[in-house]
């Protein structure tokens, strides 16, 4: 259960209903003309609309699901973060899948838009952009194109940018343990129908989400019985993967200050939106310093300070940082 706050009054509700849902349940009856409990909902009408505390304009009631926490939306509270932003120097963290693009099935699938790539463009104008991924860093590159970013891959192991190329030493002792737990996890899931091994540089990921749900099980004691072979290896499991990363004293968190410290910026704030459970080591170590925002729908527990819904409220979001620099700039 997820408590929100309706017309001024605390509710408890399940998380993954519409805001008119929620109305309906508590006796407020918010007009609508196109809603059909049959069909996805569309707000065509806009009759449904209502007022969000702190967001711009209005929403629609049919469409827009209640979060853990609404309240907390990073939309919500714009006017908080906006002034902090005139006040420092932000720079801006973005994870790739589930944050600029839709979460997908398959690793190969998700594709930045052209209108999110003209956001990040016009950004990295303004203030420094890192984009993170624990993709590789030339197929991260390469899926977005913008030269002009920092690139933050490998879960964080490895940073390119306009002041050079940096990888963390410690990650390469132990590619021999992630050449072993490939191996073994290609033999022992082969017959997993859904299943899918990726090998990166410094981790081993097992895609699931195409994987049917009574298989789940064994294919988690699989991966955790892999996992206890190779100590020398860290297990994080995610709402797509299972991957097995080097044990070593460096995380995203540590990419971030990393990245921080070499831009050399007065005042540097940093501003991380992510989606995934390895963006809460980032989350933890920026804590008040900066802002952090978990993008999800779900409830879930999060270090993160406030919540956006998807990746098109990420870029909603991205496009009022954009206008409140440039009303900043002299």
């Amino acid at each position: 259960m997820i408590e929100v706050t309706l017309n001024g009054t605390q509710v408890q509700t399940e998380a993954g209903i519409t805001i008119l849902e929620l109305a309906r349940r508590n006796g407020i009856e918010i007009p609508n003309l196109c809603h059909d409990e049959e069909l996805k909902p569309f707000g065509s009408c806009w009759v449904c609309a209502v007022e969000v505390k702190g967001r711009r304009g209005f929403v629609t009631s049919c469409g827009t699901k209640v979060l853990p926490g609404m309240e907390m939306s990073a939309l919500d509270w714009w006017d908080d973060i906006a002034e902090r932003l005139r006040e420092t120097s932000p720079v801006i963290f973005l994870d790739y899948d589930g944050t600029l693009t839709p979460i997908s099935n398959v690793p190969s699938q998700p594709v930045l838009t052209d209108s999110m790539r003209g956001t990040l463009r016009r950004l990295a104008k303004k203030c420094p952009v890192v984009l993170v991924s624990g993709r590789e860093i030339e197929d991260i590159k390469r899926r977005v194109g913008l030269d002009e970013l920092v690139y933050m891959a490998s879960g964080g192991f490895e940073v390119i940018g306009p002041y050079g190329h940096y990888v963390e030493r410690s990650a390469e002792e132990f590619v021999p343990s992630l050449d072993r737990a490939e191996k073994e996890l290609r033999y022992s899931i082969g017959e997993i129908r859904g299943a899918l091994v990726e090998r990166r540089r410094f981790a081993v990921a097992v895609h699931h989400r195409l994987v049917d749900e009574r298989t789940m099980p064994w294919l988690e004691e699989i991966f955790d019985r892999v996992a206890r072979k190779n100590p020398r290896l860290r297990a994080v499991k995610s709402k797509r993967a299972f991957e097995l990363k080097p044990n070593a004293d460096w995380d995203r968190g540590r990419a971030v200050g990393l990245v921080i410290s070499t831009l050399r910026l007065r005042n540097a704030m940093p501003v991380y939106i992510g989606d995934d459970n390895a963006d809460e080591e980032a989350f933890k170590a920026i804590g008040e310093h900066g802002v952090t925002i978990m993008v999800t729908e779900d409830a879930r527990e999060t270090a993160a300070q406030y919540v956006l819904a998807d990746e098109l409220e990420v870029q909603q979001f991205l496009e009022q940082v954009i206008e409140t620099l440039e009303e900043r700039a002299p």
